[in-house]
């Protein structure tokens, strides 16, 4: 039977944990409690975390709107590629990072499957927790609390363009390190060049982000972008993970393009079995990346 505790390390001196009343504790005396099942491993709590945190309470609203509705969709979709490409489940352990509410472990209640939620979003976390997930750890992407080739698979959808302001390599080399030889990771992401994104791909992060905002206002959306996340393109991301470790990759199509009017919906439709807008152009992209043994 998996035992969390056998993959866990102190995200500060690296070393092992012992588990207290309450809490974790490692060999340098630092400690991190443990609140409603939740273990919080969160070393810093900036800008980024509270910006994070105030999303998570907006989702918790429930708006519904075509900005869940998108959500919702495409994390169908990611699960149900992810279930049809790994057939062999039985025994692994899938790190979702950024989990947020998804309750994918509904998905894996029959498969003997380790799901391990990640987020930075506490609340969130014990929501999810409530819900019935059985690991839930607060932890930032840069620094896992997981020792060096402890999970088989990584899971992220719609994450990395919180990191676009940001150098991304510290975070693929952290990732890569907790991934097995021959573990994948599972990536859907905005595509910054997504059809109707085209016209502005090429602009500048904050001319892009306000521009954003501004169709956010029109559009009377509850979340508009935080000045630090951008759509970003494969090529950033697999440049990023080459550096870490010796990756291949894979794409695969996503055939959803929400968040447009009837009028576009149908010109994408017309034109998305085009192999170049297939590839490149959708709403999403989705990319396997496994690392070599």
């Amino acid at each position: 039977m998996f035992n969390i505790e056998s993959i866990l390390q102190s995200p500060k001196d690296k070393g092992p944990l012992q588990h207290g009343e309450g809490q974790y504790k490692d060999a340098s005396g630092n400690t991190y409690p443990i609140t409603h099942g939740v273990a919080d491993f969160l070393l810093e709590v900036d800008e980024f975390v509270h910006a994070e945190d105030h999303l998570g309470e907006v989702m918790d609203e429930g708006h519904p709107d075509h900005v869940m509705q998108q959500w919702n969709e495409s994390k169908d979709h990611f699960w149900n590629q992810f279930l049809e490409q790994e057939k062999e489940l039985k025994g692994k352990t899938v790190l979702y990072i950024g989990s947020g509410l998804d309750e994918a472990f509904m998905r894996f209640a029959d498969q003997h499957v380790s799901l391990i939620n990640v987020d930075v979003a506490e609340k969130l976390l014990e929501q999810l927790k409530e819900k019935g997930a059985e690991h839930c750890i607060r932890a930032d992407i840069s620094t896992l609390p997981f020792v060096d080739g402890s999970v088989d698979y990584i899971v992220m959808i719609d994450l990395l363009h919180h990191f676009a302001t940001r150098s991304m390599d510290p975070t693929t080399k952290e990732l890569v390190r907790v991934l097995k030889p021959g573990g994948k990771m599972y990536i859907q992401e905005i595509n910054r060049f997504g059809l109707f994104r085209l016209p502005i791909a090429w602009a500048p992060l904050f001319i892009l982000n306000r521009l954003r905002g501004l169709k956010g206002l029109y559009k009377k959306d509850y979340h508009r972008p935080e000045s630090y996340e951008a759509p970003i393109s494969t090529t950033t991301v697999k440049r990023s993970l080459r550096k870490a470790a010796a990756i291949e990759f894979k794409t695969i199509s996503t055939p959803q393009y929400p968040e447009v009017n009837s009028i576009f919906l149908f010109i994408w439709k017309l034109v998305r079995h085009v192999p170049f807008v297939q590839k490149y152009c959708g709403y999403h992209w989705y990319l396997v990346a496994t690392r070599k043994s």
